[in-house]
């Protein structure tokens, strides 16, 4: 017998019955011809090798897909400078020729190849990923051209708390203030991030609105003011809102 690969191997045919021999051989993951060459000799020693075939294997095994892996665990909190990776182990029975990984997280549905691996496992690397629900599954095809998927997997990625992320002041201090009747009262927000705009309110009433918000006036009369800053929930953030109060108190009298 002749291997695909050009090496040979003599195998011993067991008498059966009447003129018949035969046996039993296991095909190794090794695909192509295989061509066998019969020989006879007889109690004289009489030589036949005249009997030849040949019997091809192909590989009809696609690659299989286990251990699926992602980083951070779904479902993570949105952080815009957080990097994603998305594994599955892949193994097939003579070589694995290509994987393909199917995600939205463009917001449209696309193929694309992965080219990063170690060992059997295949990863793929993303990065600002905004918040919201995505899916995605891989495709394996292997040196044989055959080709299996995996289940699809969801991945969430929740709006984050902006609390801390956005500021309000009165006259620089991020605190309740009082005043004396006819000091200058400066209100001010500001955010540690690029997204969304901020409204800036007073008793209700909104005074300004943008990245910057200010109110800067000097004639509120005595009594307890609110200031209320609001952020608006954008995709990456949820709504916050910050409070704060400026209490004016008489002059005094001289």
């Amino acid at each position: 017998l002749t291997y695909p690969n050009g090496t040979s191997q003599i195998i011993i045919l067991n008498y059966t019955v009447g003129s018949k021999y035969n046996t039993s051989f296991a095909i190794p993951n090794l695909i192509g011809r295989y061509n066998v060459t019969f020989f006879a000799n007889d109690t004289s020693n009489n030589i036949n090798n005249s009997e030849r075939t040949y019997f091809n294997v192909v590989d009809g095994t696609p690659p299989y897909w286990s251990n699926n892996k992602t980083s951070p665990i779904s479902p993570v909190i949105y952080n815009s400078s957080q990097p994603y990776q998305f594994n599955l182990t892949w193994i097939d029975n003579i070589a694995i020729s290509k994987i393909i990984i199917e995600h939205n997280f463009s917001g449209v549905l696309q193929n694309y190849t992965v080219s990063t691996f170690s060992g059997n496992e295949y990863y793929y690397n993303y990065s600002s990923l905004g918040a919201g629900s995505y899916i995605w599954r891989m495709y394996g095809n292997d040196s044989s051209n055959n080709w299996n998927q995996s289940d699809q997997f969801s991945y969430v990625v929740q709006e984050a708390d902006p609390l801390t992320l956005i500021h309000l002041a009165l006259n620089d201090t991020e605190n309740n203030r009082s005043y004396v009747y006819g000091e200058v009262v400066n209100a001010s927000g500001w955010k540690d991030i690029s997204e969304g705009i901020l409204n800036l309110s007073r008793n209700g009433s909104l005074v300004s609105s943008g990245q910057n918000p200010t109110e800067i006036i000097s004639n509120l009369s005595v009594g307890i003011w609110n200031y209320t800053l609001v952020y608006p929930a954008t995709q990456n953030y949820s709504l916050a809102i910050k409070t704060l109060f400026g209490n004016i108190t008489p002059a005094t009298s001289t």
